[in-house]
């Protein structure tokens, strides 16, 4: 599910809690948006909270998964 304006930066790879990446391996996970996720151990932890945050901000916006582009 694609949602404008919601990309994840570094295909969900660590970040510390201000954003900035790291390359470590555990850290948290960034969106396009600027929305920051909690500190997970790899980057497909963060890839699933990512695809939870897609579908809260489509919740949010009205607007079914498949009318997203």
């Amino acid at each position: 599910m694609r949602v404008k304006g919601h990309g994840l930066q570094r295909e969900g790879r660590a970040h510390d809690g201000l954003g900035r990446y790291t390359g470590e391996k555990v850290g948290c996970g960034l969106c396009q948006c600027g929305a920051i996720s909690d500190e997970y151990d790899t980057t497909a932890e963060r890839q699933r909270w990512h695809v939870a945050h897609k579908q809260d901000m489509a919740r949010a916006l009205g607007l079914s998964s498949w009318s997203i582009r």
